[in-house]
């Protein structure tokens, strides 16, 4: 039940009209065509996204280079160019976590809005000053805000931002870019697409996804595989536990019986105590699951988690179940044992 809780919890994070189709190379002059041939096809309000391609030189006035940081990962970043954006308003998949958002009123400030990542990487905030090399010319941006990127909506979305005007310089140079979602029923549209736009590229992405999903179905038969074995070792653990105090029960039983305690009312004993045991061992594993996938969720996968009643529920009457189904069977013979046997073979 937690297996499933996350994988829907992971399947539900990408929405079902997510964009599958992305688009690159789009050059300045091609803007307005492809909206005019989206439009026509049932996309109308298309959005295209400006991209211009910087690499970071100085950090607060100092030269920075690979070798400036430590962390691995940092120096890869660091290692290539960027890709930077421009706009007056940022969408619902980005939510501010420092700083103001800016509006019109900003066009052409040496501004520039970041994503969290970057914080990470370069430890940046709030008042540093970042200096590109962006075509011919580097610009010193200082930094106004930082946003969190919901990537998982699959829109176009850029670790660097400013406002529009500021990289006048680039604009001419920029290309664009789009994202869509294609349905199975109208991939016809992408071949008109490469017709009238030979340069524009198209990612599928829907079949990167599917890849993706394939794998995860795979894993996910090994686990059951693993959780099944889990499952049968500890079955039989309990089973040798039970087994062990099998001979003190059977004493215990015959006692009971030489002074007249009714067959009935012993095995409702056993029953019960092996009921509570079980209830309890559900209860724990229920617990500790959720606890398990709880923190998976948040600090592994930053998946959203919700508690489920229905696993406690599950948990204790299965254990319970399983506890007394196995005490039974053990110590079925037990009741059937005439007293005199037993105390007997005590003496």
């Amino acid at each position: 039940m937690v297996q499933r809780d996350l994988l829907e919890a992971w399947r539900n994070r990408v929405p079902a009209d997510a964009p599958n189709q992305f688009l690159i190379n789009i050059q300045p002059e091609q803007v307005e065509p492809l909206k005019q041939f989206f439009a026509g096809r049932g996309y109308p309000g298309i959005e295209l996204w400006p991209m211009a391609r910087g690499r970071l030189t100085a950090f607060n006035g100092k030269p920075v280079t690979a070798d400036s940081f430590d962390d691995p990962e940092t120096r890869r970043w660091i290692n290539r160019e960027f890709n930077l954006s421009w706009t007056e308003r940022f969408g619902d998949d980005n939510r501010l976590v420092e700083g103001q958002w800016w509006d019109a009123s900003a066009a052409g400030k040496p501004w520039l809005s970041v994503d969290d990542y970057v914080v990470e990487r370069l430890h940046a905030k709030i008042g540093d000053k970042l200096t590109l090399a962006i075509a011919d010319r580097e610009i010193e941006l200082e930094v106004v805000n930082v946003r969190e990127v919901k990537w998982e909506s699959f829109k176009p979305n850029f670790f660097l931002v400013t406002p529009p005007g500021t990289l006048d310089s680039a604009a001419g140079m920029a290309q664009y870019l789009t994202a869509v979602h294609v349905g199975a029923d109208q991939r016809g549209l992408l071949r008109d697409l490469i017709k009238a736009f030979p340069n524009v590229t198209a990612f599928d992405i829907e079949a990167t996804m599917n890849q993706v999903r394939g794998i995860v179905d795979r894993v996910v038969q090994a686990v059951q595989f693993l959780f099944a074995f889990a499952l049968a070792a500890g079955a039989c653990v309990l089973l040798a536990a039970i087994e062990s105090t099998r001979a003190e029960r059977v004493r215990e039983t015959a006692l009971l019986r030489t002074l007249g305690a009714a067959r009935r009312t012993i095995a409702i004993g056993l029953v019960t105590e092996y009921l509570v045991l079980g209830l309890l061992a559900g209860l724990v594993a229920a617990a500790a699951a959720q606890i398990i996938a709880w923190v998976l969720a948040r600090e592994i996968f930053e998946l959203p988690y919700t508690w489920s009643p229905l696993l406690w529920i599950v948990g204790a009457v299965g254990g319970a179940l399983l506890v007394v189904a196995l005490g039974w069977w053990s110590l079925r013979k037990v009741l059937d044992t005439p007293p005199r046997v037993v105390l007997s073979a005590g003496g």
